[in-house]
This record gives structure tokens, C-alpha cells and sequence, in this order.
């Protein structure tokens, strides 16, 4: 099982090396570009010109090493030769998916052009990032596309600024923070405290592609252990399948001078996974997600490995948790249709009679199609003791179930 492996490390060095030869910095001394974005669900998504010919919605993603496209029939339709198929590893690290490398692909992100560079193109949409967002998207924008910029993200204006690295100096008001570059993605090292009195500095992929605050790996040292709260969860999807685990609170996060408490964590334990190669696993313990970086305009510089952190007016807001004991998706036309997809046991929506493949069809006084995916999320994070009546269709009857919020964690 060791074969995906190298073809992984292959794609990564010939991607690697063509990037940075055909897409030099194109900004002066001083200049900088901006680009919006579109923040939905915990994923910031950035429309992307494929080729000059379709807008596609992409993943804005510094946890990723290269851009990938999960949808096939565009480069099909546009007759794209692929040098090679690879093999891959899906999420559970031995089921083997495949992928494609695309040649000469054009991107335009808002006055940035990458021409004549190669992707990795998905034999099928095993991300399914739709359905977890809540709107269209093709694939993710990794850091081949901006790593030679030193890249700044406004969570609070919707704004991703490159800036030529040449002489750039960080604005006042930001705190440096060592990071260190491997394979142009970026870590920290932060200190981690548990509900136990269990202290641990362990080091984190600084991953904007994750819509969660905090992960952590309880395999990567042996004295990790789950807090004594915890409830299983699908911790988010990854190429083939979910990463299963638990969430949990941690006691405090302390990235100096900046430190978080009950900062909701989720859990993986790989250990029992059929795969085990440290070159696919990396060297981290975790990952901090979108849900720390947007209390922050974060700078990341590349180049002098520095990261500059900014507070904004969301630095000291609360940990949100779902309240309801359901992970919900998007599908149907233009994903305006929400299901259950899972619910764990001992939870208000398995009180509430509800269960998996119910299709939401109202929320209260509001039909489900006048609301999103995430604006559904934000409604089962409400306090404690709050009732939400719910119609959903079930083997085409409609069924009514109340359910009352409650604190899971």
C-alpha cells in the first residue's frame, strides 16, 4: 500500500517546480492586489475565471499544497490532454481514488493570472464540498497559486490581499508569530491546555480550508487523551469520505500573546486506520481552522516564515456548538433542498423522532426555501431551551417534530 504514497510526493514535486517556473510574482515593489471573497459556512470561496471561458466558485485554501479541481467535465469538455492518472488515498487513508494531471490550465483570480500551469483534476467529486457549503464549488485554490505573495485575509471585509514580498512590512497594530513553511503550507507551534490539568505545546497546519476552530490528533503523541465530554462526530469531509472522531472542549489555546478558553475541538484518533505512513500524515498535531482565524486579519509571509495576527470585533466571541445533535448537507437543484444526513444518539433531534434522509421542508414559521444551509447551522446553535419546530418530509409524508436545544458539550 505503499504505491499512492509516492505517486502523492510525485505530483507534488513536478506540480511544485512548474508552479513557481511559469507564475513568477507579477506585482512591482510596494503593489498589492485585492480579491474578494465570499465567506459561507466556515469556507471562504473566491470566484475563479477556468481558462477565460467558466466562473467557478473555488476553496481558498492555505492548507492545501496545490489547486485541484473536483469536477472532470470541465477539463473534459474542454478536451484538456491529462499527462497521467494517479492514485490516491481517500480519508480513511486506504481506499484508493484517482486523479488526474491537466496541463496548461489558465486561472484568473480577480486581477491575478496563473497561465499555463498544471492541477490535479479529481476522476470524481469526492470532495463534495457543495453539499457541506451550501453553494457550487469546483475544487480548491491551494498555495501554488499565492505562495510567492505574502498573502493577507480581512475575515470582517470579505478580502484576501497579495502584496509583492519585496521589502513588505507589516501595518501597526499586528503581533509577529513564528511560523515555519513545509511544503508551502504553513504551522505554529501553540500551547494547549485540557479540562484534565494536561498541558501540551503541539504543532498546528494554519489550514483556511477547514471550517472548524481546532483539531487535534490524539495518535501523534502518546499522552494526548479525550476530554471526559465529549460526543462523536463526522470532524469534516475529506477526499472519499468523512474524518470521523469527537468534539469536545479544550480548557485554553494560547498562541502568544493571544489565548483562547472552551474552544471547541474536535478529535481524530488514526491510529486504527489500515494506512500508516508519516510521509502522508505530516509532522503536525492538528490544524487551526477558519473558526480561530476570522477573529483575526491574518497576514501569513511566506518567505520570512512570519505570521502577523490582528484581533478583530470577534476575537472574544463565544465557541459556538451545534445544539441539536444533526449534521445537515445541500443537494438537489442549485442545493436548495436540506437533509439530515446524520444524528448522534442522546441528542434533542434523536429525542425529536428525527432521522437521517428526512428532508427539512420548514423551520419554524419559515419554509426551508427561503433559508440556506448555513443560516439553518446558525438556527441549532441558538441558546439552551430554545424549541425549534421543524415540518420534514419522510417517505413522502410530512411529518412535525419539535425539538429543544440543548448543550451537547
Amino acid at each position: 500500500m505503499t504505491r499512492p504514497c509516492i505517486f502523492i510526493l510525485a505530483i507534488c514535486s513536478l506540480l511544485y517546480s512548474n508552479a513557481l517556473a511559469q507564475f513568477p510574482s507579477n506585482l512591482q515593489k510596494g503593489q498589492q492586489v485585492d480579491i474578494s471573497f465570499t465567506y459561507v459556512n466556515g469556507f471562504m470561496v473566491v470566484p475563479v475565471v477556468f481558462n477565460g471561458i467558466f466562473s467557478l466558485n473555488f476553496i481558498f485554501d492555505t492548507g492545501a499544497e496545490h489547486t485541484i479541481l473536483a469536477h472532470r467535465q470541465i477539463t473534459d469538455l474542454l478536451q484538456i490532454n491529462y499527462q497521467r492518472r494517479f492514485t490516491l488515498l481517500g480519508a480513511d487513508l486506504s481506499t484508493e481514488l484517482y486523479a488526474y494531471l491537466a496541463p496548461d490550465i489558465s486561472l484568473k483570480v480577480g486581477q491575478v493570472v496563473a497561465r499555463r500551469r498544471p492541477i490535479l483534476v479529481l476522476e470524481e467529486d469526492y470532495m463534495r464540498f457543495s453539499d457541506y457549503a451550501g453553494m457550487e464549488i469546483a475544487g480548491i485554490l491551494g498555495a501554488d497559486f499565492f505562495r510567492q505573495y505574502v498573502v493577507e485575509i480581512d475575515y470582517e471585509r470579505r478580502r484576501i490581499t497579495l502584496h509583492n514580498p519585496s521589502g513588505y512590512q507589516a501595518p501597526d497594530g499586528f503581533k509577529r508569530i513564528d511560523i515555519d513553511v513545509k511544503r508551502s503550507k504553513p504551522y505554529l507551534t501553540a500551547r494547549t491546555a485540557f479540562k484534565s490539568g494536561q498541558t501540551k505545546e503541539l504543532t498546528f497546519l494554519l489550514d483556511s480550508g477547514a471550517a472548524l476552530p481546532l483539531m487535534i490528533n490524539l495518535d501523534t503523541q502518546p499522552e494526548l487523551q479525550l476530554p471526559e465530554r465529549v460526543v462523536p462526530a463526522n470532524l469534516g469531509h475529506g477526499l472519499g469520505g468523512f474524518l470521523v472522531g469527537y468534539k469536545g472542549r479544550l480548557k485554553e489555546l494560547s498562541m502568544p500573546p493571544f489565548a483562547f478558553r472552551e474552544v471547541v475541538c474536535s478529535f481524530q484518533d488514526r491510529s486504527s486506520l489500515p494506512v500508516r505512513d508519516s510521509s502522508l500524515l505530516d509532522q503536525r498535531n492538528g490544524i487551526i481552522g477558519n473558526k480561530i482565524l476570522e477573529r483575526f486579519t491574518v497576514i501569513i509571509d511566506y518567505f520570512r516564515e512570519d505570521l502577523y495576527l490582528k484581533p478583530n470585533r470577534h476575537y472574544s466571541d463565544a465557541f459556538d456548538f451545534d445544539r441539536s445533535g444533526m449534521l445537515l448537507v445541500a443537494g438537489g437543484p442549485n442545493l436548495t433542498h436540506f437533509y439530515i444526513y446524520s444524528v448522534l444518539d442522546d441528542s434533542p433531534a434523536r429525542s425529536a423522532g428525527l432521522q437521517p434522509g428526512d428532508r427539512i421542508m420548514r423551520i419554524n414559521w419559515m419554509p426551508a426555501s427561503m433559508l440556506t444551509l448555513e443560516s439553518i447551522n446558525e438556527r441549532l446553535k441558538k441558546r439552551p431551551g430554545k424549541k425549534i419546530r421543524m415540518v420534514v418530509k419522510r417517505d413522502g409524508k410530512r411529518l412535525r417534530k419539535t425539538l429543544i436545544l440543548r448543550d451537547l458539550l
